[in-house]
Order: structure tokens, then sequence, then C-alpha cells
């Protein structure tokens, strides 16, 4: 699976970012909403492969109310939600440093659901482009 930095990732996708270095998401040309989500927030929820999408604990970051946002968005649209994935190295000390590199495709994303008071979503199937 091919890796691109979050710049190549948006333009290849056609992704409208707020701003790259610290958006939590954006909207392609046809308005769907798609979700940036951090591989080590990946878990299994009873047998199926979910990413968190949505901590309280980080409300005053820049990102948390354009998540807001984009869940809204999704919601109202009709449009199927997409996941991109962002790897992270948490041996890095900053979080620009822990930032690598996307994941070359888009996934599909599950409705939205509340587990240990955090919103998450299903992980779907990959979308081929």
């Amino acid at each position: 699976m091919a890796k691109m930095t979050k710049t190549e990732f948006a333009r290849k996708h056609g992704i409208s970012v707020t701003n790259i270095v610290w958006a939590w998401g954006g909207v392609q040309e046809d308005g769907s909403v798609v979700l940036f989500v951090w591989d080590d927030e990946i878990e299994k929820i009873d047998g199926v492969r979910c990413v968190q999408i949505l901590d309280p604990a980080f409300d005053r970051r820049q990102g948390y109310a354009e998540r807001v946002g984009h869940l809204e968005q999704a919601e109202t649209s009709g449009k199927p939600m997409k996941l991109a994935i962002q790897m992270r190295d948490m041996k890095e000390d900053n979080e620009v440093s822990r930032t690598k590199e996307m994941v070359s495709d888009l996934f599909y994303a599950g409705v939205p659901f509340e587990h240990l008071g955090t919103t998450w979503v299903s992980i779907g199937t990959r979308i081929k482009t």
C-alpha cells in the first residue's frame, strides 16, 4: 500500500482542507466529508475494526470544532463519510514530528457511535480510485 504526505493525499483525492497542518478532515468537490484519523486509534470493537473520530478531551484544539461541523455536514448531506488513515510515530517528541504519512487510499466510514465516552465509526471497505 503506497503512502504519501497529507498534502499529496488531499490533492490526489480532491479534498479541500482549512489548514493542512491542523485540519482533522476536509470536504471533497462533491461534498463528501473525509475525516483524517490516526492509525494508532484503530481498535476492534465487538469484532469490528473501528477508529475513534472524536474525543471531548481535545475540545480546545482547532480541529475539534471543525470535526463537529464535518460530522453535522456528513449527516445532512446524504453522502457517505470517508476516512483517511494517517500514520503516527509515537517515538517523536511533538505532534508535528509524529505525523508521518497517509495511507494512499480512502475507506468508507460507518455510522458514528459512542464508546467509552468518545465517538467512533467502523472502518468500511477501501474505495478504489
